[in-house]
């Protein structure tokens, strides 16, 4: 299996309004690249600390959370496993991205379009994918919708995000990679 893992913070400059970090881990099996195991950890001032794990039997179709199960969608993905995934698309080959996503209690699909473009940067070209996708609930609630966009980084083997921003629930966040292991 693959251990995916991510950590964030709030930025040092809001700190006098608002400090918290989060720590998301995923294991995705290399066979399918779907998840087998999800864990998130939250923790913002004033708030209390959120902890999930979530297995996933994608076999069954069920994910389990503290001790409850729910029937999930074929190849449902963590956030963490999506990116993973997104990263290993073909965009010259496919230009559209669907996958089911739930890391809670109800089913989610994040559904977009990718466009490809060049970038020049100090005399240098690179060659990036533009996705904008929505997240919504599977049933097409009109609740519970978020907005992604990524810029990717290709190149022969992969996609590399290099920004992904997403709105929320009323907020905004921004996602830069800043490092690689």
């Amino acid at each position: 299996m693959y251990h995916l893992s991510v950590t964030a913070q709030s930025l040092k400059i809001l700190s006098r309004f608002f400090k918290g970090y989060a720590t998301l881990d995923s294991y995705v099996d290399i066979r399918d690249s779907n998840p087998i195991l999800f864990k998130q950890k939250l923790v913002v001032t004033g708030k209390k600390e959120i902890n999930k794990e979530i297995i996933y039997d994608q076999t069954r179709g069920i994910m389990s959370m503290a001790g409850v199960k729910r029937q999930i969608l074929p190849n449902t993905q963590d956030p963490l496993s999506a990116i993973f995934n997104i990263r290993r698309i073909d965009f010259d080959k496919m230009k559209d991205i669907q996958m089911n996503i739930n890391t809670n209690q109800k089913n989610y699909i994040l559904k977009g379009k990718t466009e490809l473009k060049s970038l020049s940067i100090n005399k240098i070209i690179y060659k990036i994918a533009l996705a904008k996708a929505e997240i919504k609930r599977s049933e097409d609630s009109p609740y519970h919708q978020s907005n992604v966009e990524m810029v990717l980084l290709r190149n022969n083997r992969e996609n590399l995000p290099i920004l992904i921003k997403v709105f929320a629930s009323g907020a905004s966040i921004n996602i830069r990679l800043i490092d690689i292991k």
